[in-house]
Protein backbone atom coordinates (compact mmCIF):
# COMPACT_ATOMS: atom_id res chain seq x y z
CA UNK A 1 0.00 0.00 0.00
CA UNK A 2 1.49 3.56 -0.79
CA UNK A 3 0.09 7.07 -1.27
CA UNK A 4 0.07 8.77 -5.10
CA UNK A 5 3.04 10.76 -4.37
CA UNK A 6 5.70 7.54 -3.19
CA UNK A 7 5.21 7.34 0.44
CA UNK A 8 4.84 4.15 1.52
CA UNK A 9 2.90 4.13 5.08
CA UNK A 10 3.29 0.80 6.22
CA UNK A 11 6.56 1.66 8.69
CA UNK A 12 4.54 4.37 10.28
CA UNK A 13 1.53 2.20 10.35
CA UNK A 14 3.56 -0.56 12.16
CA UNK A 15 4.98 2.16 14.30
CA UNK A 16 1.21 2.64 15.71
CA UNK A 17 1.52 -1.10 17.30
CA UNK A 18 2.90 -1.42 20.83
CA UNK A 19 6.48 -2.86 21.64
CA UNK A 20 7.20 -6.04 23.96
CA UNK A 21 7.83 -3.66 26.97
CA UNK A 22 5.04 -1.57 26.04
CA UNK A 23 2.72 -4.50 26.55
CA UNK A 24 4.28 -5.55 29.47
CA UNK A 25 3.26 -2.14 31.09
CA UNK A 26 -0.11 -2.51 29.55
CA UNK A 27 -0.57 -5.69 31.31
CA UNK A 28 0.50 -4.64 34.46
CA UNK A 29 -1.60 -1.47 34.35
CA UNK A 30 -4.56 -4.09 33.56
CA UNK A 31 -3.73 -5.63 36.95
CA UNK A 32 -3.70 -2.83 38.91
CA UNK A 33 -7.04 -2.33 37.54
CA UNK A 34 -8.47 -5.06 37.90
CA UNK A 35 -6.88 -5.65 41.58
CA UNK A 36 -8.26 -2.32 42.86
CA UNK A 37 -11.99 -3.56 42.00
CA UNK A 38 -11.21 -6.63 43.10
CA UNK A 39 -10.02 -5.02 46.35
CA UNK A 40 -13.46 -3.04 46.34
CA UNK A 41 -15.59 -6.22 45.70
CA UNK A 42 -13.77 -7.37 49.01
CA UNK A 43 -14.06 -4.50 51.07
CA UNK A 44 -17.85 -4.59 50.00
CA UNK A 45 -18.11 -7.93 50.86
CA UNK A 46 -15.79 -8.26 54.38
CA UNK A 47 -16.49 -4.85 56.16
CA UNK A 48 -19.80 -4.02 57.16
CA UNK A 49 -19.60 -0.52 58.90
CA UNK A 50 -21.89 2.36 59.22
CA UNK A 51 -19.87 5.11 59.64
CA UNK A 52 -20.23 7.63 55.85
CA UNK A 53 -16.35 8.11 55.74
CA UNK A 54 -15.43 4.64 55.54
CA UNK A 55 -18.66 3.71 52.82
CA UNK A 56 -16.56 6.69 51.20
CA UNK A 57 -13.45 5.22 51.04
CA UNK A 58 -14.84 1.73 49.59
CA UNK A 59 -16.47 4.15 46.93
CA UNK A 60 -12.90 5.71 45.76
CA UNK A 61 -11.88 2.29 45.40
CA UNK A 62 -14.44 1.80 42.96
CA UNK A 63 -13.79 5.45 41.03
CA UNK A 64 -9.68 4.82 40.98
CA UNK A 65 -10.59 1.02 39.54
CA UNK A 66 -12.76 2.64 36.85
CA UNK A 67 -10.41 5.46 35.60
CA UNK A 68 -7.24 3.66 35.60
CA UNK A 69 -9.51 1.04 33.43
CA UNK A 70 -10.02 4.15 31.54
CA UNK A 71 -6.54 4.87 31.47
CA UNK A 72 -5.65 1.50 30.29
CA UNK A 73 -7.81 2.00 27.24
CA UNK A 74 -6.07 4.77 26.28
CA UNK A 75 -2.99 3.80 26.65
CA UNK A 76 -3.00 0.73 24.62
CA UNK A 77 -4.38 3.17 21.54
CA UNK A 78 -0.96 4.85 22.43
CA UNK A 79 -2.71 8.29 22.58
CA UNK A 80 -1.07 11.42 24.16
CA UNK A 81 -1.62 12.44 27.54
CA UNK A 82 -2.35 8.74 28.62
CA UNK A 83 0.89 8.83 30.73
CA UNK A 84 0.64 11.89 32.89
CA UNK A 85 -3.21 10.63 33.28
CA UNK A 86 -1.82 7.06 34.24
CA UNK A 87 0.60 8.34 36.41
CA UNK A 88 -1.65 10.39 38.64
CA UNK A 89 -3.92 7.54 38.82
CA UNK A 90 -0.98 5.11 39.87
CA UNK A 91 0.01 7.55 42.48
CA UNK A 92 -3.63 7.70 44.03
CA UNK A 93 -4.05 4.38 43.79
CA UNK A 94 -0.98 3.55 45.86
CA UNK A 95 -1.71 6.32 48.30
CA UNK A 96 -5.41 5.05 48.50
CA UNK A 97 -4.39 1.65 48.65
CA UNK A 98 -1.28 2.02 51.19
CA UNK A 99 -3.41 3.91 53.47
CA UNK A 100 -6.28 1.18 53.69
CA UNK A 101 -3.75 -1.63 53.90
CA UNK A 102 -2.21 0.30 57.46
CA UNK A 103 -5.67 1.31 58.32
CA UNK A 104 -7.66 -2.36 57.82
CA UNK A 105 -4.14 -3.62 59.87
CA UNK A 106 -4.41 -1.47 62.54
CA UNK A 107 -8.39 -2.85 62.50
CA UNK A 108 -7.54 -6.77 62.54
CA UNK A 109 -8.57 -6.62 58.49
CA UNK A 110 -6.40 -8.48 56.20
CA UNK A 111 -7.69 -7.99 52.08
CA UNK A 112 -5.83 -9.75 50.08
CA UNK A 113 -5.89 -7.84 46.88
CA UNK A 114 -4.74 -4.47 48.68
CA UNK A 115 -1.04 -5.36 49.04
CA UNK A 116 -1.02 -6.39 45.47
CA UNK A 117 -2.69 -3.32 44.17
CA UNK A 118 0.02 -1.28 46.04
CA UNK A 119 3.23 -3.80 44.79
CA UNK A 120 1.56 -3.64 41.39
CA UNK A 121 0.79 0.11 41.36
CA UNK A 122 4.45 0.70 42.18
CA UNK A 123 5.75 -1.71 39.57
CA UNK A 124 3.65 0.40 37.02
CA UNK A 125 5.15 4.12 38.11
CA UNK A 126 8.53 2.80 36.80
CA UNK A 127 7.00 -0.04 34.00
CA UNK A 128 5.90 3.16 31.72
CA UNK A 129 9.21 4.02 30.60
CA UNK A 130 8.51 1.69 27.75
CA UNK A 131 5.29 2.98 27.11
CA UNK A 132 6.70 6.07 26.88
CA UNK A 133 8.85 5.22 24.00
CA UNK A 134 5.80 3.50 22.38
CA UNK A 135 3.64 6.36 22.24
CA UNK A 136 5.91 8.79 21.63
CA UNK A 137 7.49 6.84 18.41
CA UNK A 138 2.94 6.80 17.81
CA UNK A 139 2.64 10.13 17.77
CA UNK A 140 5.42 10.70 15.21
CA UNK A 141 4.00 7.86 12.87
CA UNK A 142 0.59 9.69 13.16
CA UNK A 143 2.36 13.29 12.10
CA UNK A 144 3.41 11.75 9.41
CA UNK A 145 0.40 9.75 8.18
CA UNK A 146 -1.61 13.59 8.83
CA UNK A 147 1.01 15.28 6.45
CA UNK A 148 0.15 12.64 3.86
CA UNK A 149 -3.57 13.18 4.15
CA UNK A 150 -3.80 9.32 5.63
CA UNK A 151 -6.59 9.23 8.48
CA UNK A 152 -5.61 6.53 11.28
CA UNK A 153 -8.42 5.43 12.34
CA UNK A 154 -7.37 3.64 15.27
Amino acid sequence: MSAPDGYDPTPDLEAQRPTAGARIALVIMTAVAVFELGSFLQCQMLVYTDLAWVKAWFFSKLALAVLALYAVVRASRLRDGTLALWSGVALAITLESGAWLVYSLMHTLFTCFTPLVVLASIVTIFAIVPLREACARAAEARERLASHDIDDAF
